[in-house]
């Protein structure tokens, strides 16, 4: 396809889209996803940007599928049956997305999210409850209370970010699974030690516990205590 054809067929599709999503991105973030197909489009860049990945597998300008659908896929062939599981989704983001794909299942889920910019009502149409708190483990929370998943059967995460290790450290002392898409990029570790790349990161988490495991699947990398567990 003609570069210029392709640049005004993305160039349109993104204008409708950011119309039909009024609450997916602030101004700030607008600007950066439109820089990031500006970069796609003119292969300036080795990678894309989540945002503008979503945005071309959504349009169907590549041939691929969301990380919502990839993690989703994974998750049901891992447990079967959702219904009726009580299910904390950390790091949900703006609009929910993986949150309300579990709760279609039967599973009765809680979206944490700072940045959740839906409603509470809105979310209670889909049976998700939300809470617009940062994740803490125990051992990092400043009153030594960190969040609480007693009531909780899984603890999941989609490229969760700087809440990865709380993650597995609050899950671990409390015994609850966890299943955790893991972001390709590193992040400072809880006791304050950086990495080179996101490898060296992966082992840092695959080192808090024998219980963790760092798996790869089709290219992605997912943490998890328990990889052949079944609810």
């Amino acid at each position: 396809m003609d570069k210029n054809l392709l640049n005004l067929i993305i160039k349109n599709k993104a204008t409708t889209w950011l119309k039909e999503n009024p609450l997916h991105l602030n101004n700030q973030e607008k600007q950066r996803f439109l820089l990031g197909l500006k970069n796609f489009i003119n292969n300036n860049t080795s990678t894309i940007d989540d945002e503008v990945f979503d945005f071309l597998v959504q349009c169907e300008l590549i041939n691929s599928e969301s990380r919502e659908d990839y993690f989703m896929k994974y998750l049901l062939n891992k447990y079967k049956n959702l219904n009726n599981k009580n299910i904390l989704d950390v790091g949900a983001g703006r609009i929910c997305s993986l949150s309300k794909a579990i709760a279609s299942k039967g599973a009765n889920v809680t979206a944490m999210d700072t940045n959740i910019r839906l409603t509470n009502e809105t979310l209670g149409k889909d049976k998700i409850m939300p809470i617009k708190k940062l994740f803490k483990c125990d051992e990092y929370a400043k009153n030594g209370n960190g969040t609480n998943i007693v009531d909780y059967n899984l603890i999941v995460g989609l490229e969760p970010c700087d809440a990865t290790e709380h993650i597995i450290r609050q899950s671990l002392k409390y015994e609850k699974p966890f299943d955790i898409l893991l972001c390709a990029a590193p992040h400072k570790a809880l006791n304050g030690k950086t990495f080179r790349n996101y490898m060296e990161w992966y082992e840092h988490l695959a080192g808090i516990s024998r219980e963790v495991s760092i798996i790869k699947k089709e290219n992605n990398y997912i943490a998890t205590n328990n990889e052949n567990l079944e609810m």
